[in-house]
């Protein structure tokens, strides 16, 4: 697929395992960040300890 340079605030569709990865990813590097995901918890499957941090990272 190839780079993207994101110079806008991006939306990411899904907060599954790979959603949410791809949220954090995007928002280490000074993106405005969002996440839409139709279950109550974002990364529902993941590590709880993980997903602790994951949850860190995302709310900045």
């Amino acid at each position: 697929m190839g780079k993207v340079d994101l110079v806008e605030d991006v939306v990411v569709i899904g907060g599954g395992l790979v959603g949410a990865e791809t949220a954090e990813h995007i928002a280490v590097h000074n993106r405005k960040t969002s996440i839409v995901e139709m279950r109550p918890e974002i990364a529902a499957d993941m590590e709880p300890s993980v997903q602790r941090v994951l949850n860190e990272v995302l709310k900045g």
